[in-house]
């Protein structure tokens, strides 16, 4: 995007702007691209989420106020508000969203004393002003979501804890209630076999003794 800027400036801008202009952009491309080329080769900690942040907000503000500065417009503030209102859609830190606003602020007042008198600047405070109030009035609703999110998540959390325990505890007795019946029967296999065999002895002593008593009557007649 700022290597469209840098060709922008330098075929449109007037020439007193041109050059440093055309500079400014080429030095951002350069620089958010060997951020991004470090982020894709290396893995970052996500405590670095916010100060990268800060520098990428950082650079464009510099090119918003160089803008302002080499076409000498302090009226042309869109930019500033587009930044501003950004800055409070994407940072979750209030500790950081406030240094960059402040930055902005200080930023596009230094630059405005230096082009026009002290007593002309407030009057191009109001569209900052409204920007830094949306920004935060949408950090603020950003961060109640996100509060609200991570409690709906614990609470899930939770809910599934439980009821991975409950399945668990009920397979559990599943298992026992399994091992019961098979050793019941087991019990019940051992105990018809038993009484299976005692059967087959009972019926052989039965056949022995007919035949005993058989021989004997047989040898008495």
């Amino acid at each position: 995007l700022y290597v469209l800027y840098g060709t922008a400036h330098y075929l449109l801008l007037p020439k007193p702007a041109k050059t440093p202009m055309t500079i400014v952009a080429f030095s951002s491309a350069v620089i958010l691209f060997g951020l991004w080329v470090k982020l894709c080769r290396s893995s970052w900690p996500a405590r670095w989420a916010h100060p990268l942040g800060t520098i990428i907000a950082w650079i464009i503000l510099a090119n918003c106020l160089a803008h302002i500065y080499f076409t000498a417009a302090p009226r042309q503030t869109l930019n500033l508000v587009l930044l501003t209102i950004g800055v409070g859609c994407v940072f979750l830190s209030v500790r950081w969203l406030s240094l960059v606003l402040i930055t902005i602020f200080a930023g596009w007042w230094w630059t405005t004393w230096l082009l026009v008198r002290p007593a002309m600047i407030s009057y191009f405070d109001f569209e900052l002003c409204a920007a830094t109030a949306l920004a935060v009035i949408v950090h603020t609703l950003r961060m109640r979501t996100y509060s609200h999110l991570e409690e709906l998540r614990c609470r899930d959390e939770q809910h599934n804890t439980a009821l991975q325990a409950a399945l668990q505890s009920a397979g559990h007795e599943i298992t026992e209630r399994k091992r019961a019946e098979a050793a019941l029967e087991q019990a019940r296999a051992e105990l018809e076999r038993r009484v299976e065999d005692r059967t087959t002895e009972l019926a052989l002593a039965n056949a022995a003794l007919r035949k005993e008593i058989d021989e004997r009557a047989r040898i008495e007649a």
